[in-house]
């Protein structure tokens, strides 16, 4: 595995940086995100920057450097890649790179645009939601995965064996990260980064954000657990909350074009594998 090099741009300033970048012929335009380069920049604030080629040798994507002794996240697009935003408009639908480049497109500030292609897809974008439906699908698939950590958190929380407590209190660092991004994505809410959801949660679920906050906080594994499972209820409210009893399912791979019909199918077939028939509805 390659070791990174130290960043060349670390003691350089953005405006250095940027009038680099302006030159040079790949460049076709430059959009800067969030804070960076605003009357809201704190010490601690990283650099946002989108960096859209005409060209480049290899397909780059993302990276991270230091500007100005600022932590710094670099986003790639190319122009193929922002005029299919442009022409797509309303039509859209984003696998999960383009819909980061899309967000950003939507609500960054645009400093060099060389053929006014980034000021053309901000103006597509001006009006769109890039929230999109969870499909049912989907929702499936997230509750699966909740349900998943929780029934193992569970079975693993009744054990008095110090490697299973141990190994339980480092799942409890995941299944909160998930279950936080869950909330959202079950919502249909626009995930933006856990800074932005955070500020979202403490205007529109103040009582959620205290639990998550509670949580974090916990030391207690018994309390820490009860606060997930609590957590975990309000997350999959909208898809029927946490599954009762002892469950039996199934979660399909993702190729693209599944329905919720083809986790049915799933379980039958399991029942058919181990010679059971599958209920008759009267």
């Amino acid at each position: 595995m390659p070791d990174p090099t130290q960043s060349s741009t670390s003691t350089m300033t953005l405006k250095q940086v940027l009038n680099r970048l302006k030159a040079h012929p790949a460049v076709d335009g430059i959009l800067l995100v969030g804070t960076t380069d605003s009357d809201k920049l704190t010490p601690v604030s990283d650099y946002d920057i989108l960096i859209v080629l005409s060209e480049s040798p290899v397909p780059l994507q993302v990276g991270i450097t230091y500007i100005d002794h600022r932590l710094t996240d670099l986003l790639f697009a190319t122009v193929n890649e922002v005029d299919r935003i442009i022409t797509e408009k309303q039509q859209f639908k984003p696998f999960a790179y383009l819909l980061s480049v899309s967000r950003w497109l939507q609500t960054g500030k645009i400093v060099f645009d060389r053929t006014g292609r980034l000021q053309r897809a901000k103006d597509t974008l001006q009006n769109s939601n890039l929230a999109l439906p969870t499909s049912e699908y989907d929702s499936y698939g997230i509750c699966f995965g909740i349900n998943f950590d929780y029934l193992h958190n569970r079975r693993m929380a009744e054990s008095d064996d110090p490697v299973y407590q141990t190994a339980l209190d480092l799942r409890f660092c995941f299944t909160l990260n998930n279950l936080f991004w869950g909330y959202f994505s079950l919502r249909g809410i626009l995930w933006e980064g856990e800074k932005k959801a955070v500020r979202y949660l403490e205007i529109h679920d103040p009582e959620f954000m205290r639990l998550i906050r509670q949580c974090l906080a916990e030391t207690e594994r018994k309390v820490k657990f009860q606060l997930l499972e609590n957590i975990a209820e309000i997350v999959t409210a909208p898809a029927g909350g946490l599954w009762a009893g002892k469950p039996m399912a199934i979660a399909t791979k993702d190729e693209g074009n599944q329905k919720i019909e083809d986790i049915e199918m799933a379980s039958m077939f399991w029942e058919q594998l181990i010679g059971i028939e599958p209920m008759q509805e009267k």
